[in-house]
């Protein structure tokens, strides 16, 4: 467990690192804590959001916007640029990414193919996670001389945004 003080009422983000000799606990993507130990892997039967592994009945007092869960061990780097950022569901190493973007209802799937259900009827509430507008584009596709295919995301957290490809 790790102890840490009462955090001003505001969004957070959270991150878990975790080796097969090591987890490290990640807040606003400043490194807070690591211990030098292995902690056993939950079965995915298991998987829980929210609430204390095991038999304990410790639950979440608070807002989850998002939980994304990878199989390799992400760098302070790595966190810290895509923290304020939504992913588009296709990022090397990503193996669930839960939105909770569902609005109603007692489920929830990850963006990756997985379903999930409450214990209990969440209150959905809109999202007011500080995300930074931007686009991310990948590769024109189907060029020719006088044409491409370009693809491109633009996530503008409630912003006015304009987004336009120059050629």
């Amino acid at each position: 467990s790790i102890a840490y003080p009462a955090l001003p009422i505001a969004w957070h983000h959270f991150a878990v690192v975790k080796t097969p000799s090591s987890a490290s606990f990640y807040l606003d993507g400043v490194l807070k804590t690591n211990r030098t130990s292995a902690i056993p892997n939950p079965a995915l039967t298991d998987m829980r959001f929210a609430r204390q592994y095991g038999g304990n009945l410790g639950y979440w007092e608070g807002q989850i916007d998002e939980v994304r869960t990878w199989n390799s061990a992400r760098t302070q780097t790595q966190i810290t640029n895509t923290m304020h950022r939504p992913l588009i569901g296709n990022e090397a190493n990503l193996v669930s990414y839960w939105r909770f973007d569902e609005g109603t209802g007692s489920s929830t799937s990850d963006v990756l193919g997985g379903s999930g259900s409450f214990v209990n009827t969440p209150a959905w509430l809109l999202s007011t996670v500080p995300f930074v507008p931007g686009v991310i584009t990948s590769n024109a596709t189907n060029v020719t001389a006088t044409s491409a295919t370009l693809k491109g995301t633009v996530y503008f957290n409630s912003s006015l945004t304009a987004a336009w490809y120059d050629w």
